[in-house]
């Protein structure tokens, strides 16, 4: 697409960063509590085959897409309040599982003519989890995810 690398992490670090501000500080606080906590666990570290800091923030903000407490990517949505409190926590990390134990296709885009969010999972080139990029739905940010590296995630 004629970007530099360089210019490819700013606007996803742009597209997060409107995210994470159009959900208010609860979303943030989610986001936080799980980089926190990947970090704290020893299961966020890209370069070792787990998650990378911004698919936990993704994986943050899908949570409360599905949760209704937080719109699409694109859309101007009415937010509700997030409230983080141990129950939030315990649904974010089952949501979590869910995603690293089973084919699982993760995009905080609104859905496209035929319902789905970002590929298929028949397109998503046979990786277990497939965080779609915010503005680039056919680029993985969860690429480096192993099978190993999923299946300690989803022990957490």
């Amino acid at each position: 697409e004629g970007r530099s690398h360089e210019g490819d992490i700013t606007a996803l670090d742009r597209a997060v960063a409107s995210m994470l501000q159009h959900g208010g500080p609860g979303t943030l606080r989610l986001a936080r509590l799980g980089k926190a906590f990947a970090k704290a666990n020893g299961i966020i570290d890209a370069f070792h085959g787990l998650l990378n800091s911004v698919s936990w923030i993704c994986l943050a903000i899908s949570f409360l897409q599905s949760e209704r407490l937080l719109s699409a990517f694109e859309d101007d949505g009415h937010e509700r309040t997030v409230v983080v409190n141990t129950s939030c926590l315990s649904r974010f990390f089952g949501f979590v599982r869910r995603c690293c134990s089973e084919p699982h296709v993760v995009s905080l885009r609104r859905r496209n003519s035929d319902g789905l969010l970002g590929p298929s999972l028949e397109r998503r080139n046979g990786a277990l989890l497939f965080i779609a990029h915010p503005l680039i739905a056919s680029k993985n940010l969860a690429h480096r995810l192993s099978s190993a590296g999923a299946k300690k995630t989803a022990e957490l």
